[in-house]
């Protein structure tokens, strides 16, 4: 897949996210969503959720992002997410691959943290894919997508 690509099917899932999530319940202030690389970030073994101190992290600089940021609990976004659902057919037949979505957390800060500047930190590392405010979102119309 091309960056162009990658970038834009990032885009539709922060998106698709964000709006599946918290579709019906005002977004919290102090929670964002974050996609490390693979292997960058574990949860301890069975654990949806887990506090700072419990997470395996390869990169000394996420650790002292989150840290800095005295992040409470991260959780999976998906925590059903299958590995299996990464593989996909397009409409060509051609075979795909999807998003690992099991990549994808929650970070909760404390209650009137200011979460830009750990959202700064955190992109700045290669391994962060993105790192966006969660947040609510509304549809201007309905899709037509018939044709």
């Amino acid at each position: 897949m091309s960056k162009r690509g990658t970038i834009l099917s990032i885009t539709s899932l922060i998106i698709w996210l964000t709006a599946t999530l918290h579709a019906q319940q005002p977004a919290p202030e102090n929670e964002f969503f974050v996609m490390f690389s693979g292997g960058a970030v574990e949860l301890p073994t069975g654990k949806a959720e887990a506090r700072l101190d419990e997470l395996l992290i390869t990169n000394p600089g996420i650790r002292n992002a989150l840290q800095r940021g005295n992040a409470e609990k991260i959780s999976r976004a998906f925590a059903n997410f299958n590995l299996a659902d990464t593989l996909g057919v397009g409409r060509t037949g051609e075979v795909v691959r999807l998003a690992n979505l099991s990549n994808i957390y929650k970070v909760r800060l404390p209650q009137g943290a200011t979460i830009s500047e750990t959202i700064r930190d955190l992109s700045a590392l290669p391994e962060v894919l993105f790192a966006e405010p969660n947040g609510q979102v509304e549809l201007d119309s309905t899709p037509n997508d018939t044709k």
